[in-house]
Parts: structure tokens; C-alpha cells; sequence
């Protein structure tokens, strides 16, 4: 994020911009590009409040600098500076600890640790996802440190998102260096200022936060009072997938959920069956969609042993009588990130 005021001398031309950061103190990147052709930087300002750094860039215009190459400078140099920055405090057992950084808050109340320990967070970037989140959606989050602090009191954190969503909340997730994958926390965020912003409770800290942006359907016609597929749907996810999946939804109850079952064999030869079943617990509509928000004691995906309770968020639209239904959920073991089709 840059912003520009330039001035215009009669034979250097100088520029200063604005680094959105959380560390104050920034070593002066060293791009070999630049100092050969003679430009140079030097960081002038600090704006704590709003974790800004300044810097003030100096050319010379006759040496074959351009328009082109100074843009290609300046995403260098903010490339080579320390990836979104961070801010670090000391948690206070009485008055409890409020961070801010790059559009991530965190709250921790008093009680919540037993005794004063330094926390930090930074806005997660592209370089600190071990992988793309499931559909290969980016992550609105951050790194909590230290990693696997845990809270006797959940913490509480608000990121924003950089994609705008209708859905009214989204799971939130982690990625385990254990199971090498991302997994979910086991609540959902609640989606607030506009579908701009999700809050969230932490218990413990690592590389959290939520998919951004989920894929939603194209908007389609008015869904009438009554939707089912009885098992001709085709649910297709890297997790599970059926061409016998079921869908009822129903203004009567608010009933709206899903159904299917798939059978493999293993590697020791035998027939497993994987399962996944989700149910709304809030049902709510907008414009031509309906929206389910996952959770309850009936939303569980089995991996062939195991249930796993899921919670997340469904969203369906009709078009002609033809049904497409997004989902995102999360299990404490895997992220379920899945389409649905159907002929009603």
C-alpha cells in the first residue's frame, strides 16, 4: 500500500511514500537494481497510531530513471521490508492486552493468562501460507505468537477482509503442522461491518484465521417455500464426493440440509464407507439465496472410523430448476470446501 506526494526538481526528482507496517524500525532494504540506478531512500517518518513508515526516495531523471522503473522499485523495496509487519506487547493478568495491526485486532481479557507474557501478531501474507486454503482460497488472518499459547479465556480477533461477502459467517480455520493441513478451530466467525470484517475467538495461537474469499453461486431465480433433490444431487469435493447426494430445504422448520455417502477401498482391501451430513442451525435468505449457517450434533463428516462435528456455511441458488449449492466447513481434522448440482 503506497501513497505518493511527489515534487519536481530541476534535476532530481524526489518521492516519498508510506509503508502500511507494525514494526517501527525497519533496516533499509538493500536493492541492487536501485543503488545502480542511483536512487536512494531513507526512512523520515513514523506514525505509530496507524502503523505507518515513511520513506523518501531520490532520483535523477536524466539517468535513465522512468515512471516504469520507479514503480518496479518501489514494489521491491516494499517486498524486501518485513512481510505486513507485526506488533508485540506484554500481556497484563489485571488489565488484559488490546494489539492492532494491518487491519487485525486482538483483544486478550484480563484472567485469561496467570501471569504477564509478551504476545505478538502480524497480518498473515502469501509467504506465510504453508498452502492455499481448500479451493484455493487466500487467508484473512494473522500469526499469533508465540505459537501454541493457550488461554484459559478465548482471546478475541476482528480481520478484514479484502473481498466482501454476503454470508453471514465463515469457519474459522488453522493450519496443523502436525496433520499438515488446514483444520478448523471448531466455531465460526461472525461477518459484520458490511461483509468487510470477522470476528472470531482464539484459544490458542498459530496461523489463524478465515477463508477469503468463499465462492459463492450466481444468483438465480426466487426459491419458492420447498427444494429438494433426493438423491440424484452431485456433490464434488477433494474430501468426499457422490453423485447421490441429497438436498431438502423447507420454509417449514427451516429446514435446510445435506446428505451423501461414498464407498472406496482402502489400502488393506476392504470396502470404507466416508459419509457427510450437514444441517442449518440458522436459515436465513437474501436476495435469491438461502443461507445456511452448519453446526448442531447433526453436522458430521465420517471418515470411515470417526465422526467429526463440522460447522461452516451453505448457500444455494436455483436457476430454472437446476440447483447449485456452495458449501465451506471445517472439521478439527480437514476443511470441506464443496459444490453441489441437481435438477429439482
Amino acid at each position: 500500500m503506497t501513497k505518493n506526494r511527489s515534487s519536481s526538481l530541476a534535476r532530481w526528482g524526489v518521492l516519498n511514500f508510506v509503508f502500511l507496517l507494525g514494526f517501527l524500525m525497519v533496516p533499509g532494504p538493500t536493492i541492487p537494481a536501485a543503488q545502480s540506478a542511483g536512487v536512494s531512500w531513507e526512512k523520515i517518518a513514523s506514525e505509530a497510531g496507524s502503523r505507518l513508515v515513511e520513506f523518501s526516495l531520490t532520483w535523477n531523471p536524466g539517468g535513465g530513471v522512468g515512471a516504469a522503473q520507479l514503480l518496479q522499485l518501489l514494489e521491491e523495496i516494499r517486498s524486501g521490508l518485513p512481510n505486513g509487519g507485526g506488533v508485540s506487547g506484554e500481556y497484563d493478568p489485571v488489565a488484559g492486552l488490546h494489539l492492532e495491526a494491518e487491519g487485525l485486532v486482538l483483544d486478550v481479557s484480563p484472567g485469561s493468562l496467570s501471569s504477564p507474557t509478551t504476545l505478538s501478531i502480524r497480518r498473515a501474507g502469501a509467504s506465510d501460507l504453508p498452502s492455499l486454503l481448500p479451493g484455493d482460497l487466500d487467508l484473512a488472518g494473522g500469526v499469533f505468537e508465540p505459537h501454541g499459547q493457550v488461554f484459559d479465556v478465548s482471546a478475541h480477533v476482528s480481520v478484514s477482509l479484502a473481498t466482501q461477502t454476503l454470508l453471514p459467517v465463515l469457519p474459522v480455520v488453522y493450519f496443523d503442522p502436525n496433520l499438515a493441513r488446514w483444520v478448523g478451530t471448531g466455531d465460526n466467525a461472525q461477518i459484520g461491518s458490511g461483509g468487510m470484517e470477522a470476528g472470531f475467538d482464539l484459544g490458542h495461537f498459530s496461523l489463524a484465521g478465515v477463508p477469503d474469499a468463499v465462492p459463492i453461486p450466481d444468483p438465480g431465480d426466487p426459491i419458492g417455500s420447498f427444494v429438494v433433490l433426493s438423491n440424484n444431487g452431485n456433490f464434488q469435493s477433494e474430501t468426499i464426493s457422490s453423485a447421490t447426494a441429497a438436498l431438502l430445504f423447507s420454509d417449514f422448520g427451516d429446514t435446510f440440509n445435506i446428505s451423501l455417502s461414498h464407498q472406496e477401498i482402502n489400502n488393506q482391501g476392504h470396502i470404507e464407507t466416508k459419509a457427510l451430513g450437514l444441517d442449518s442451525i440458522l436459515v436465513t435468505r437474501l436476495d435469491n439465496y438461502v443461507i445456511g449457517v452448519v453446526g448442531g450434533g447433526a453436522s458430521l463428516y465420517n471418515d470411515g472410523q470417526f465422526n467429526e462435528p463440522a460447522i461452516g456455511v451453505m448457500i444455494m441458488s436455483v436457476t430454472q430448476g437446476e440447483v447449485s449449492l456452495s458449501v465451506y466447513a471445517a472439521t478439527v481434522e480437514r476443511v470441506i470446501q464443496g459444490t453441489m448440482s441437481g435438477h429439482v
